[in-house]
């Protein structure tokens, strides 16, 4: 009779009332709204095909970041309502160079051609005015023809499903 006590006891948190422990932990920012992204192409002299491909991509980020931020449960705002608490301000920065995609098809494997990027995330309370979560991602496609564009976005991507799970910690 004594161990079934034990074992029940041991069971039960007496300190938390049981609808306590039953609810969900709440995240601490539910609201987003994207307030800056800044895109910089790193190509000297850049032709108008890169300079098209680069307002391209700068116009696609931000509808990237709303869609991961709304999958892990934000709602995203469509502008800045001001300061509140819950509210996280996403301020992006991305600097790349696509590279040669036919040098990289060609002799891609001895680095000829590599396109790189390094997309960098912050959020900020804007109850407080501080960085509360960043994060950085840094990718290059090295071989191989392919569309540098899609690895891009995709790194972004991660880099808000990075910032979104240090977001989480709150």
């Amino acid at each position: 009779m004594s161990l079934a006590a034990l074992l029940i006891s041991c069971g039960s948190n007496p300190s938390k009332p049981v609808s306590e422990a039953a609810a969900p932990h709440q995240k601490k920012y539910t609201l987003a709204y994207i307030a800056n992204v800044s895109v910089t192409l790193l190509v000297d002299n850049p032709d108008d095909r890169r300079l098209r491909d680069k307002r391209n991509f700068e116009s696609r980020i931000p509808s990237l970041i709303k869609e991961k931020l709304q999958e892990e449960g934000f709602t995203v705002l469509p502008e800045n309502p001001g300061t509140g608490n819950g509210l996280i301000a996403i301020n992006v920065k991305v600097k790349y160079d696509p590279g040669d995609r036919a040098l990289r098809s060609v002799a891609g494997m001895f680095g000829v051609g590599k396109g790189t990027i390094e997309a960098y995330i912050e959020g900020i309370d804007q109850a407080t005015g501080t960085v509360v979560a960043s994060t950085t991602e840094t990718n290059a496609k090295r071989t191989g023809g392919g569309n540098f564009y899609d690895m891009a976005e995709d790194t972004v991507q991660d880099a808000t499903d990075d910032l979104t799970q240090d977001l989480s910690n709150f």
